[in-house]
């Protein structure tokens, strides 16, 4: 019998599960021991975990609103852009229909999904926002790329993230790394609190595919409708790829992710060395990732990237990212942090003797086993709790 209840608010995540965010809260989440009931309220229904055991208990018809009624009432307004995306009818009337306060605690995914619900939380109960390393300053990055009305609308964004965050009050915030950490304890208000957390990793996927022999083979995974994975990976061939074809002419790049954009395989087309894998199943993935020398995470903001180090590890494949990710010195042995073509080329030469791809499974494994989802499962609930 559960002695605990918490609440879980994320109404981006739908399924099939892609993108790194809705990954997160679920395998999160869901890994409650059986004296802890959770509720999870998703955009496409309501789903529990009683006694160790993922159900689903309501039913919704709309999962998100439309892009441009969206947009609309985001202009015309003063919240985020989420807000209003996720703010469908079944999941107001389900929140105004249940009683919150009858839950020990509540996980708001994203601050956006703090400010839908924020006014049905009692002060006396306990809070938590799922950050997930979102940094506003993103949106400042993207208004100086952009012409002027997406930028303003960027700007716009920034400020009212910003503003989220700053008025953000009695709350638990979970940042995944010290930089978050730095970011939320310089704005939050005196009563709220900043934590890091942390990401769990799956049970390690034992590696039955690698590369042939020199294959130099580099796979992007991601989530390509979302524009940060889109913006990202354009940017890595446009500025890097040819380059490091240039040291290494075996060199190959796969892109794998749902609803690539039509500019995205347009530019991959011109370039034979490039191919896109749109949309496919979990095996298919899995064989795609092993049979790679190494995965790419091209970002120079921390958003999502502990998600894609954590997939690349549970399948046994090393990581190149820009930023680093990670303290622990067995990792480091297996990956490269660095944005220099050059760099990677040579790493990926290195990746693709399977005597280095052996040694690094022994790394990964171990590395799995202490970073359990259950284990951060418990961190943050005893923070609320």
């Amino acid at each position: 019998m559960a002695n605990k209840s918490i609440l879980v608010f994320a109404p981006h995540v739908l399924f099939p599960i892609r993108n790194g965010a809705d990954k997160y809260i679920h395998k999160k989440w869901t890994s409650a021991p059986d004296d802890v009931y959770v509720e999870l309220i998703y955009g496409d229904g309501v789903y529990k975990v009683e006694n160790g055991i993922f159900s689903k208990i309501a039913e919704f018809n709309k999962n998100k609103n439309k892009s441009l009624e969206t947009i609309v009432k985001f202009i015309l307004s003063r919240e985020q852009y989420l807000f209003h995306k996720y703010k469908t009818k079944d999941v107001v009337d389900y929140v105004e229909k249940i009683q919150i306060s009858k839950f020990d605690a509540v996980v708001c995914s994203f601050f956006s999904s703090y400010d839908l619900l924020k006014k049905y939380i009692k002060d006396d109960l306990n809070c938590l926002i799922e950050s997930h390393n979102f940094d506003p300053k993103i949106y400042f990055d993207r208004a100086l790329e952009s012409g002027f009305i997406k930028r303003q609308l960027y700007v716009s964004a920034a400020y009212r993230s910003y503003k989220s965050i700053v008025e953000a009050k009695k709350v638990n915030v979970c940042a995944l790394g010290s930089a978050d950490l730095n970011m939320f304890n310089s704005v939050l208000s005196n009563s709220s609190v900043a934590f890091v957390g942390g990401i769990g990793c799956e049970k390690y996927l034992d590696r039955v595919d690698f590369p042939k022999e020199n294959d130099c083979i580099l796979s992007f995974v991601g989530s390509l409708g979302i524009q940060m994975n889109n913006h990202a990976i354009k940017k890595f061939i446009n500025e890097k790829w040819q380059k490091i074809k240039e040291r290494n002419k075996n060199t190959n790049l796969r892109i794998i992710g749902s609803s690539p954009s039509k500019d995205l395989i347009e530019l991959a087309g011109f370039d034979p060395s490039i191919s896109v894998h749109a949309d496919v199943s979990d095996d298919e993935l899995k064989f795609l990732v092993q049979t790679s020398c190494a995965t790419l995470i091209p970002f120079e903001s921390l958003n999502g990237l502990k998600l894609k180090m954590f997939m690349s590890i549970e399948m046994g494949v090393p990581f190149i990212s820009y930023k680093k990710l990670t303290n622990d010195d067995k990792l480091s042995e297996f990956s490269l942090v660095s944005d220099d073509s050059n760099d990677i080329a040579d790493f990926l030469v290195k990746a693709s003797k399977k005597y280095f791809l052996r040694d690094s499974e022994i790394a990964f494994k171990d590395f799995c086993e202490k970073n359990s989802w259950a284990a951060h499962f418990s961190k943050s609930i005893h923070t609320v709790l």
